[in-house]
């Protein structure tokens, strides 16, 4: 049984063979173009289908709860340079939205074969403001404390006790 409203809004559910009831979740409408329509019940138990099919392979390794866990998570890279900058890159293609980022650098020529989001138009610009474009460009609605600062500063220490997981991108 399957209800629908004019906005593409839908509900229902479905009997197996063995007259077991399950709701539906997806509707997946194939013509000249592809549809993919999640019901009521779909947003409802699985929040993570609302999203692009983008983190399905990892919810295959993870599970859903796994991937929900993931992109909870409040996490810190200290250094965004060459390795903090992938690190950055990785953790917002796993999903993670809620960052703080520090680092008291500016953009210098010698960084732009290692920093990821970096070209030349950002020599001299703030480093974490750099990778804060390029973790936005991947997750528009990712949040972002950027810290210009040492980490020997008593607002980033602060802010660290918070977090759940630190990463160290740190040279020297």
């Amino acid at each position: 049984a399957l209800v629908t409203t004019e906005k593409e809004e839908c509900e229902g559910k479905m009997w197996n063979n063995e007259q077991k009831c399950s709701p539906i979740t997806t509707i997946k409408i194939v013509g000249s173009e592809f549809k993919k329509i999640i019901t009521t019940s779909g947003k409802k138990f699985y929040p993570e289908l609302m999203t692009s099919e983008i983190h399905s392979r990892q919810v295959l390794a993870f599970g859903k709860e796994g991937q929900r866990k993931i992109q909870a998570l409040k996490i810190a890279i200290i250094g965004v340079g060459g390795i903090g900058s992938h690190i950055a890159q990785q953790l917002a293609y796993l999903g993670i939205k809620d960052f703080v980022i520090v680092d008291p650098d500016i953009v210098e020529g010698s960084n732009l074969n290692r920093l990821i989001g970096a070209t030349s138009k950002d020599l001299k610009k703030s480093k974490v403001d750099v990778i804060a474009n390029m973790i936005h460009s991947i997750n528009p609605e990712a949040k972002i404390q950027k810290f210009n600062k040492d980490i020997r500063n008593m607002d980033v220490f602060t802010e660290l006790k918070n977090l759940d997981i630190i990463f160290g991108g740190l040279d020297n």
